[in-house]
């Protein structure tokens, strides 16, 4: 019996951004929910309850930060693995896993979005997630 492919919500403001991330997540067999705002990105994950979670930092009204805030106060949603993205760090000498630590996240990649180092942390993400 085949099982269910991974779904992944990604959650920008930027419908430029969601639109490419659901093209290359669908073309790899993700299944993949988008919202663009934190939001409906928060009940977006609730109804879906996706195996992880691509999550931008700045977005109006509720950013990146406050939606990791809300996640990890839910115990049914604390669990799912997110990688932040941000177009901060444009001239900052952090690393990525600085970046991580200060994000409270095990994930993290900077815009402008590189595809590939996506899909592989992504891929990380799931299949430490698969071991927990």
């Amino acid at each position: 019996m085949p099982t269910a492919p991974p779904t992944v919500c990604v959650i920008d403001d930027e419908r430029e951004v969601c639109d490419l991330l659901r093209l290359l997540l669908e073309s790899r067999d993700f299944r993949c929910v988008v919202a663009h705002d934190g939001r409906s990105g928060l009940e977006a994950v609730r109804r879906h309850r996706p195996s992880a979670i691509v999550l931008d930092v700045m977005m109006p009204e509720m950013n990146g930060h406050d939606v990791l805030v809300e996640l990890r106060k839910d115990p049914d949603l604390r669990g799912i693995p997110v990688l932040m993205m941000t177009g901060l760090t444009d001239g900052d000498r952090r690393t990525d896993e600085e970046w991580c630590a200060l994000l409270g996240v095990r994930a993290f990649i900077s815009k402008p979005l590189h595809l590939d180092s996506l899909l592989e942390r992504l891929d990380r993400l799931l299949s430490e997630a698969a071991k927990s």
